[in-house]
């Protein structure tokens, strides 16, 4: 299903990688910006990796890293964007024991509209073992340390220079026409099953 970006939306891609993976794992969002000259959208990337760093550091385990995020922000000239990267490396902060690569936090993007198209969601690599157990389930008291590192995440992407509001964007079917109004995501909530899908995380 194609995706319709309108002007002042922009992409973004926060690229993380696993020791002893030579593929990247890949977060990705949209954000709605107020303004994208190339100094905006350079401060805004700047500050979704430093978004990207807080959250591997206090989700992840310490063979996941930051490597960097890419933005790209539709201008309103067709088929064009403006795009900035920024780059920094940080390891996971949690120790306990590293799960299989394609072991993962599932998070949901939630919105306030009903409908399975209004709703989203995020592979997050990097659960420690020692919070997993058997049967791929996160106890309580370790998945609300986890959602309060995805609030202050979900924070910091709001916080970014220029950013609006963060985004679902749609493909065209959603209203049948090209132009489909973005959805604000309203929270992120980790769930308590761990997903296992590798192909997602690598989208």
């Amino acid at each position: 299903m194609p995706l319709t970006v309108p002007v002042g939306v922009g992409l973004f891609a926060h690229r993380l990688t696993a020791q002893g993976d030579a593929d990247p794992i890949f977060i990705t969002g949209a954000v709605e910006v107020a303004t994208f000259g190339p100094a905006d959208v350079q401060a805004t990337v700047d500050a979704l990796q430093v978004a990207a760093k807080n959250l591997v550091i206090g989700a992840c385990a310490g063979h996941i890293s930051t490597a960097d995020t890419i933005l790209r922000v539709k201008t309103a000239q067709p088929d064009e964007y403006a795009v900035a990267t920024s780059a920094s490396v940080f390891a996971g902060g949690l120790s306990g024991g590293s799960l299989p690569v394609n072991c993962a936090y599932l998070v949901k993007k939630r919105t306030n509209v009903g409908g399975k198209t209004n709703q989203g969601r995020f592979f997050l690599p990097g659960p420690p073992e020692s919070i997993v157990d058997g049967n791929g389930m996160i106890p309580n008291e370790n998945l609300t340390g986890v959602q309060v590192v995805l609030n202050n995440y979900y924070a910091d992407v709001l916080a970014a220079p220029v950013v609006v509001r963060y985004v679902l964007i749609h493909g065209t079917r959603k209203t049948g026409a090209a132009g489909a109004a973005p959805t604000t995501v309203a929270s992120l909530q980790v769930m308590n099953q761990i997903g296992t899908q590798r192909q997602r995380m690598r989208r």
